[in-house]
């Protein structure tokens, strides 16, 4: 039976793609690239987070529905995009997964080895993902829904703390070539929404899918555009540069009163299930790219290859060094490539589906 998700579950999904992976690390590197004009980014990058969803999408309904149909199935081309797909989706996985381990074995659990954490957390995942989509949705939307309460309610947790002289100069024009430079680094980022590709079809009722891929944008790009702004305005630029994981040295400085001045654990036991929920997502999206490139991709089957995935992100990074370096440098372009390939692709489907239905019309 074909899974059923509502359009406010489709909204929520997107805008937890985009916040629940940004938030932990990247703040770093964009502000250290565009100092104190960095809370700039995120509107910037509201024009190409829209064009993915409308060009992408494209314009007829039925078109998202007919992806998973056994015409045109076993087609080269299908099965070709559907490779870029899983490429795209596995690399993806490998970088939030350890970015997820590390941050565990760091800050949450020191003394556990990076091996173990990650192995447990792939067991995790995998009983996620194998509840199905409608599963992941609920519990996504449930889990970013409180996370989303929690950053909206940063400013007035810390109003004692910002200063404003912090994003002094403003928007100064020898500053802008780095705002473009921060907004490359962004854009890989946001346009991994592309995912939304393949769970549109199950959007009911599917017109509404567009309209509510752009308002998760939104959602998703004001939340993290409210985190750079409080990084800013608390830490300022100078300190993000040199903090791993600046919104968690952000949480750190909420002080109220003499007895609640350690509110950190509580907020980030937010912000993990929601990363959860994306890492679960994209296993299921490799589910669905498996489905494309070969007749049958059982739940089962697919459990070694999750746990391959778990093994690939211990190997590929020696060190958290190792691991930001690809996540900050490599995948603004190799994300950023592989994001246009999946879009530019399926609109060469899309229009091949359409041409095949005017001549049967």
């Amino acid at each position: 039976m074909k899974p059923q998700i509502s359009p406010i579950q489709y909204t929520l999904l997107i805008a937890n793609i985009i916040l629940s992976g940004i938030l932990l690390s990247l703040p770093q590197i964009l502000i250290s690239i565009s100092g104190q004009n960095a809370w700039a980014l995120p509107i910037i990058a509201v024009p190409f987070g829209l064009a993915v969803i409308w060009i992408g999408l494209g314009k007829r309904d039925w078109i998202w529905s007919q992806l998973y149909s056994e015409e045109g199935k076993g087609s080269s081309l299908k099965k070709g995009w559907a490779l870029v797909f899983l490429v795209f989706l596995v690399f993806l996985f490998i970088r939030d997964l350890r970015a997820l381990s590390n941050f565990i074995g760091s800050v949450l659990l020191p003394t556990t080895p990076i091996p173990v954490v990650t192995i447990f957390s792939v067991l995790t995942l995998c009983y996620i993902a194998w509840s199905g989509l409608e599963v992941i949705a609920r519990v996504s939307s449930l889990h970013f829904l409180v996370l989303a309460v929690v950053i909206l309610s940063l400013p007035l947790m810390l109003v004692n703390e910002i200063n404003v002289a912090n994003f002094q100069p403003v928007l100064r024009m020898d500053k802008i070539p780095n705002l473009f430079q921060g907004t490359f680094f962004l854009l890989s980022w946001v346009g991994e929404i592309a995912i939304l590709l393949l769970f549109a079809g199950f959007v009911h009722p599917v017109a509404k899918a567009k309209k509510a891929a752009s308002w998760g944008l939104f959602i998703g790009l004001f939340l993290i555009f409210t985190l750079i702004l409080l990084d800013i305005a608390v830490l300022g630029a100078d300190i993000v540069k040199y903090s791993s994981y600046p919104n968690y040295t952000l949480i750190q400085e909420i002080n109220i009163t003499d007895f609640l001045d350690r509110l950190d654990l509580a907020i980030l036991s937010t912000w993990v299930p929601t990363l959860l929920c994306k890492l679960a997502l994209i296993l299921y999206g490799v589910n669905c790219t498996a489905g494309l490139l070969m007749k049958k991709s059982g739940k089962v089957t697919m459990i070694p290859v999750y746990l391959l995935l778990g093994i690939l992100s211990i190997l590929l990074f020696e060190d958290n060094i190792t691991h930001q370096q690809f996540a900050f440098y490599t995948w603004a372009s190799l994300g950023l490539l592989l994001e246009l390939l999946i879009i530019a692709g399926y609109i060469v489907i899309r229009r091949i589906q359409m041409k095949k239905k005017d001549k049967l019309a």
